[in-house]
């Protein structure tokens, strides 16, 4: 629907940035933003997954952390701080390459 064809590849976070922004642009919902977030973030915690390993588990808070190596990241709230602002510091590329490095 968005002319992105995205693979669970690390070229494909580009796309998913490009996603958030079209959405913001569009100004959804809260709802519609949260589901989103929630979406691309599983989605990048995936891409990370393939490449590296690791298990998905929960925090006491409920949130969804990735676990890899003895690291535990954050994709999902990662992609709601990029969503919430863009321009604010580390898009999602880097965030990939460094937990690709480790």
């Amino acid at each position: 629907m968005m002319g992105v064809n995205l693979k669970v590849d690390p070229d494909s976070v580009g796309d998913l940035e490009e996603v958030l922004l079209a959405l913001r642009e569009l100004q959804p919902d809260e709802s519609a933003m949260t589901g989103a977030t929630f979406m691309v973030g599983a989605y990048l915690g995936e891409i990370l997954r393939t490449m590296r390993g690791g298990v998905w588990r929960r925090s006491a808070e409920g949130d969804l952390l990735l676990e890899i190596a003895g690291t535990t990241y954050a994709p999902v709230e990662k992609v709601r701080k990029f969503a919430a602002n863009p321009d604010g510091g580390d898009g999602l590329g880097f965030y990939v390459s460094a937990a690709l490095a480790r």
